[in-house]
């Protein structure tokens, strides 16, 4: 019988790369689109060609970039970049056979954008912030029209849910005959999850819910109550919510447990102010409060504390003020903050005590 012939394999040493990658095209290191044509216009096609040219001499015509070309054909770079899109602005867009002016047959129309719009960003592993439309009006016009989002999104569900809101809430002046869509792409943000802690709701679903709220109310018009670096006593401040993810609770403590653990805290009394305040009317009594009729309550004032006066803006006629305040306590157990606006000279209930 015939014994069949030892197949050797030949290791390939770190100085031996030079002389086989030679004979290859230069393609193969995946040059840029400029790198490239100016490799071709110079004649040089294979690695070794490449190779046999002094560094500083390329480098001087061609830009520094190159010298991580020659790294890469020398095998002295350990590892190869991972590829990156080069284009981050994606657009898609059509004219229209037919002006469109209602809603329904508009909304078929971006339904396409969108889906082909966010099939690429897929593609690309990436998502878009913002989305920007320019519209070409039947009048002559052009309308340019912007769409925030909280995180970014390549879901084209919620994108084309996006875009029906804010034409809903502002329809465009004129018939449209055309769109043109387009985006940068930025990276998605990633949900890390806790090995203690039980998976929650995902942070898109939030950012979504909240992008749509601003798109139905306008913008700045949603976020958490803040108080501002004011003075005035009915000022009040609006922030934006905190970026769903990997929570900072966590991050305030060793153990992740405590994220979750309840915090007990005496409250005592809670002030719950009245916007608008409420109209009154008062008695005065010896300097004091004595007698309340308002829509929130109406009776007899058995103790007032007060008054402490808040002054401001006396610089501004449409600005300033000048309250007093009074802490009062109904006959019915209700405990009540009063205020009198010298300038208009009226009383009002401007907030209870819960």
């Amino acid at each position: 019988s015939r014994k069949a012939p030892l197949q050797t394999t030949r290791i390939l040493l770190p100085e031996d790369e030079s002389g086989f990658l030679s004979p290859l095209p230069i393609d193969l290191l995946d040059p840029d689109d400029r790198t490239a044509q100016a490799l071709t216009r110079f004649g040089l096609h294979r690695i070794g060609d490449l190779l046999r040219l002094p560094r500083r001499d390329l480098a001087a015509r061609l830009g520094p970039d190159l010298l991580r070309l020659i790294a890469r054909a020398r095998g002295e770079e350990r590892e190869v970049p991972l590829a990156e899109p080069r284009i981050d602005r994606l657009e898609e867009g059509i004219d229209l056979e037919a002006p469109i002016e209602r809603l329904e047959p508009l909304s078929f129309v971006l339904r396409g954008l969108v889906s082909r719009l966010a099939e690429r960003l897929a593609l690309r592993s990436l998502g878009c912030r913002e989305l920007c439309l320019d519209l070409q009006l039947g009048n002559g016009m052009k309308e340019r029209r912007r769409v925030g989002m909280a995180s970014p999104c390549q879901d084209a569900r919620v994108l084309l849910r996006l875009l029906r809101r804010a034409f809903e809430t502002r329809p465009p002046g004129a018939a449209i005959e055309g769109i043109s869509l387009f985006c940068e792409g930025v990276p998605l943000r990633q949900e890390q999850l806790d090995l203690f802690l039980p998976r929650g709701p995902a942070p898109n679903e939030l950012d979504e819910t909240l992008a749509e709220l601003d798109s139905i109310c306008g913008a700045g018009r949603v976020g958490t109550p803040e108080v501002p670096d004011d003075h005035r006593p009915d000022g009040f401040g609006l922030k934006p919510f905190f970026q769903t993810g990997p929570g900072s609770a966590k991050q305030r403590s060793g153990d992740p447990r405590e994220a979750n653990r309840p915090i007990f805290r005496d409250p005592g009394l809670t002030l719950r102010a009245l916007r608008p305040p409420l109209r009154a009317e008062v008695r005065i009594e010896r300097g004091t409060p004595a007698f309340l009729r308002s829509a929130i309550s109406r009776g007899e004032i058995r103790r007032a504390a007060g008054p402490w006066r808040t002054t401001g803006y006396w610089w501004s006629p449409s600005r300033r003020f000048a309250v007093d305040h009074y802490d009062v306590l109904m006959d019915d157990g209700s405990l009540l903050r009063l205020c009198f606006d010298w300038r208009t000279k009226w009383w009002q209930v401007d907030g209870l005590y819960d």
